[in-house]
C-alpha cells in the first residue's frame, strides 16, 4: 500500500512563490511507486520563525493518521534556526508517526526500514560508540547528515544577513560622498537652463551625466 505523502513549503515574503518547490516535490512523489498525494501545506512566514499555521495544520493532520510521509524541498524550506530546531521538529514529526523526506538531499529519507521508527538526533551526535549492525549505521548516518545541514542552512542565514548589512552599508555610504561633493556652479546653471526648456530632471541627467537626482538638487539649489 503507497504512503500518504504530503508537501511542505515555505517562502518568507508574499511577493515570492512556491510553484517551483511545488513542481519538484509533486513529481518526487509522481516518480515513486510507493508514495500517493496527501496534500499541501505552504507556509509564508520567516524560517526562524516557530509558529506557523500550514505547520501545524501539518502536525494535527499526522496526528490524526492522515500523513506518513511529509516531503519538504531543503532544511532551509523546514527552518532558518539551525540544529536544535530541526531536531525538534524533525523529531516531533516522527514522534507524531511522520517519516520525513528531504528531496534535495536522497541521504535524508526516512522511509526505509533504516529510517522507520522514533530517533533522536541530539541523542546520536552525543553517543559516540561505533553503532552495533549496518541499519543502525545508516540511522546514524542520517542523522548527523541532518545536524551537518542544519548548521548550513543557519550559516546560509547568517551569511545573507551579513551581506545585506554590507550592501546597505555600502550604498549609505556611497550617497554620504555624492552628497558632500557639490557640482560646479556652471554645471548648476545649465541643468536650471534646460529645466527651464522643459527637459524632465532624467533628460538633464542623460545630458550632463549626471543622475536624475542631483539634476533635480541642482534645479532646486
Amino acid at each position: 500500500m503507497a504512503l500518504k505523502t504530503a508537501i511542505y513549503m515555505r517562502v518568507s515574503t508574499a511577493d515570492q512563490s512556491v510553484d517551483s518547490q511545488r513542481l519538484e516535490l509533486q513529481e518526487f512523489i509522481e516518480r515513486r511507486d510507493d508514495l500517493e498525494p496527501a496534500g499541501e501545506y505552504a507556509d509564508v512566514i520567516s524560517g526562524t520563525r516557530e509558529k506557523r499555521d500550514q505547520l501545524d495544520r501539518l502536525m494535527i493532520d499526522a496526528r490524526q493518521r492522515k500523513i506518513d510521509v511529509v516531503v519538504f524541498f531543503d532544511l532551509s524550506r523546514l527552518t532558518r534556526k539551525g540544529l536544535s530546531h530541526a531536531i525538534s521538529l524533525l523529531d516531533e514529526w516522527q514522534q507524531a508517526g511522520m517519516r520525513p523526506i528531504c528531496y534535495s538531499y536522497p541521504g535524508l529519507d526516512f522511509t526505509d526500514e533504516a529510517g522507520i521508527g522514533n530517533w533522536h538526533l541530539g541523542r546520536a551526535l552525543s553517543q559516540l560508540e561505533p553503532p552495533p549492525d549496518r541499519q543502525a549505521s545508516l540511522r546514524a548516518q542520517r542523522k548527523v547528515m541532518a545536524a551537518l545541514l542544519a548548521w548550513m542552512a543557519e550559516q546560509e542565514r547568517k551569511m545573507i544577513q551579513r551581506r545585506i548589512k554590507a550592501g546597505l552599508a555600502a550604498r549609505k555610504a556611497k550617497g554620504k560622498q555624492q552628497g558632500r561633493v557639490p557640482l560646479p556652479m556652471k554645471t548648476v546653471n545649465y541643468a536650471r537652463r534646460l529645466r527651464q526648456e522643459g527637459l524632465s530632471y532624467a533628460a538633464i541627467g542623460q545630458k550632463l551625466k549626471i543622475s536624475k537626482g542631483n539634476a533635480f538638487n541642482a534645479c532646486q539649489a
